[in-house]
């Protein structure tokens, strides 16, 4: 039993160790890069980035209301702080011109 418990734990290895974390945006300005890293932590954790970087609220209010509605959910651990970071840094996204693919 515990050879094959081995086994397992050197072949899943490689994929624990991959990272597959959004990078940010090569314009993303400095006040913005908590909002950035806060997505990147709770949102991304759940949802893929193209989600977001295509999304079709572009509105400052309507993403201001997804993201609250989205703190709401169990175990999302967003708080109101996190919630004003993460809107600011769609609402810039939503305005911005790589909206199709997120920078790898």
């Amino acid at each position: 039993m515990r050879p094959r418990i081995l086994l397992m734990a050197v072949l899943l290895a490689p994929l624990a160790a991959r990272s597959d974390a959004p990078k940010p945006p090569a314009d993303l300005p400095k006040a913005l890069e908590p909002g950035f890293k806060a997505w990147s932590t709770k949102c991304a954790a759940c949802h893929a980035p193209e989600r977001a970087y295509n999304a079709k609220y572009v509105e400052a209010k309507a993403i201001q209301t997804l993201v609250a509605r989205m703190a709401r959910k169990p175990n999302a651990a967003i708080t109101k702080d996190d919630q004003k970071k993460i809107a600011a840094y769609l609402i810039w996204h939503a305005g911005s011109d790589h909206k199709t693919e997120p920078n790898k």
